[in-house]
């Protein structure tokens, strides 16, 4: 049941990643980091009040209620994070890097969780890293846009708050009912990401939003509030170490296939040796 629910949370993460990069070609990362997380505020607490859970919310301890909020807030960073960095960069080349929040989940999973640890994992870790290196290489995006400094410190921003996000999230699903637990950090998120916009001024370029922009947008919200859902109905069953690099392997993949086709992202042979890497290390992590 958790691989399904994992596949369900990468087949979402990767249309939200191709819906953003469409979405905010020329809508400010933080504007449309916004307007997507009012569409997965609203989405998790309808799904909330619909289905009764709302009952269980008298009895969240103030542990798990902490936890939930915090993981609230670094996802809402993430949220951030991802729309800057897809305006800077390529899908494929994002698709890889932001596997290093897998590998630093993974050994944090192993350090504070307890979660097993076998020479597999390791050598899955180191493989991971490679692909990675490989992937982000300057040397061989001689026909692409150079990578800016920006967009390296959004993604170093983007991969430590995933991290602290999944393990925060872990820790509170494990006392709730996931349903009720994405809502709940769902609000930390919607108030980050709109506060953000109203305090800098950039909710006032809404109107100037397309329609096809703010479909986009919104398809984004929607598609990450399916991710959210099934991914922590997932992570709650299964050990951390081992719901990361399956749902980064699965959404990576679809992202990468789903890029190919949508936007005529080519993967060089050396992307592909990287990719394959990234894989192949998923794998043993996995086993």
């Amino acid at each position: 049941m958790w691989f399904l629910l994992i596949f369900i949370s990468a087949a979402f993460s990767a249309l939200t990643m191709v819906a953003m990069k469409l979405g905010v070609q020329n809508v400010d990362p933080v504007l449309a980091s916004a307007v997507s997380t009012i569409v997965v505020f609203l989405i998790s607490w309808a799904v909330v009040l619909a289905s009764g859970l709302y009952v269980q919310l008298a009895q969240i301890d103030g542990r798990t209620f902490t936890f939930l909020i915090l993981a609230g807030l670094a996802t809402g960073g993430v949220g951030l994070a991802n729309y800057g960095a897809l305006k800077l960069g390529e899908v494929d080349t994002y698709v890889a890097v932001v596997r290093c929040s897998m590998v630093l989940s993974v050994v944090l999973s192993f350090l504070l969780l307890g979660d097993p640890f076998t020479m597999a994992s390791g050598v899955g870790t180191v493989f991971i890293l490679v692909g990675t290196v490989l992937m982000i290489d300057r040397r061989s995006r001689s026909s692409r846009s150079r990578l800016s400094a920006k967009w390296a410190v959004l993604m170093v921003v983007a991969i430590a708050l995933s991290s602290a996000a999944t393990l925060l999230g872990k820790v509170g699903i494990n006392e709730v009912n996931p349903l009720v637990g994405t809502a709940m950090f769902s609000v930390p998120v919607v108030l980050l990401s709109n506060g953000l916009a109203l305090a800098t001024g950039k909710w006032k370029g809404a109107k100037a939003m397309t329609r096809r922009e703010l479909a986009f947008v919104l398809l984004a919200g929607a598609a990450s509030a399916g991710t959210e859902i099934a991914f922590y109905a997932g992570l709650k069953l299964q050990f951390t170490s081992i719901v990361m690099p399956v749902d980064k392997l699965l959404s990576g993949f679809i992202t990468v296939v789903l890029a190919y086709f949508v936007f005529g992202e080519k993967v060089t042979k050396r992307s592909a040796i990287a990719l394959a890497l990234i894989g192949a290390g998923s794998v043993a992590i996995i086993m």
